[in-house]
């Protein structure tokens, strides 16, 4: 198969835990799910990766559902790679049992990121040269609380047209460069309007001398939504609170399909991530198509 598998282990190290399926569609895109299994239980066999089982509860259902592995990098994989300078500056472990279907959804959102990532021109080039990705970020590096789930930094552009390879670096931009950065909120319908409310106005506040210092320029914000009705309110919530902010929104169907919605100081559009050209609307019934036109409507 080709794989690099000190790309794999140090993409785990930044990552976390990735399901089978996510080790898949980064490292073996054209492969059935079945190889990267394999390669994994290869991996595991030699205690270079971890796995975790684990279950969620689904609607209509009264025993928790089986999901797919997880899997990350052992102390040993660690140790492997661990001078590599593509290491990530700070490794932290994979979180609680309980903050598994959380994590596991942010984890498919910046993995969505790079696959969109890989199939953008710029400047005549394809695909991703550099990333970064750190999870559970400050807004403001001097204050525990509010966090992001993941910022995201893409670098676009140069000759770095490698779907098999995941490019970790901060480096700065090379001539024919672009950089991209994105603040991941994966809301999962749990946080009441108050704080979702607030978080509009702790965004307004970021991008302090501190974070700058850091990480460079704040980032867009991302939000990601189980459902249109979801997305509506904290569409609402953040206008209301931000009225000439700019930040873009979907939910976990329209990610599949690259389909977004924009706000940018009172203004709505639809939009793909990288991209405001070669939209096409999402899939899906009646209910979920006049939601959009609502939505396009009312903020427009």
């Amino acid at each position: 198969m080709g794989t690099d598998i000190h790309n794999l282990l140090i993409s785990l190290a930044w990552l976390g835990e990735l399901r089978t399926d996510h080790v898949r569609r980064l490292w073996l895109p054209d492969h059935r799910l079945q190889a990267a299994q394999r390669l994994l239980q290869s991996l595991r066999a030699e205690g270079y990766v971890e796995r975790r089982m684990w279950s969620r509860w689904v609607p209509g259902r009264t025993t928790p559902q089986r999901q797919g592995a997880l899997w990350s990098v052992s102390r040993k994989g660690r140790d492997m790679i661990r001078e590599s300078d593509q290491y990530p500056p700070e490794y932290k472990e994979p979180r609680a049992r309980r903050m598994v279907p959380h994590d596991s959804t942010t984890s498919e959102a910046i993995v969505r990121v790079i696959e969109l990532g890989r199939a953008v021109e710029f400047a005549g080039q394809r695909g991703i040269s550099g990333l970064y990705v750190e999870r559970e970020v400050r807004l403001d590096p001097a204050r525990p609380r509010p966090v992001m789930d993941a910022l995201i930094i893409v670098t676009v552009g140069g000759d770095f047209d490698r779907p098999d390879l995941v490019p970790w670096s901060r480096d700065p931009t090379l001539e024919g460069e672009r950089r991209v950065r994105y603040a991941l909120e994966n809301d999962r319908d749990t946080e009441p309007p108050t704080v979702i409310a607030a978080k509009a106005s702790h965004y307004q506040r970021a991008g302090t001398p501190a974070w700058e210092r850091r990480y460079g320029r704040f980032p867009l914000p991302l939000w990601l939504t189980p459902s249109t009705r979801r997305l509506q309110q904290i569409l609402d919530l953040w206008r209301q609170a931000w009225p000439v902010g700019k930040w873009l929104l979907t939910t976990d169907a329209w990610l599949a399909q690259d389909y977004w919605i924009e706000y940018d100081h009172g203004a709505t559009i639809e939009r793909r991530l990288f991209s405001r050209s070669g939209l096409h609307r999402p899939q899906g019934d009646a209910a979920d198509q006049a939601a959009i036109d609502h939505i396009l409507r009312r903020t427009s």
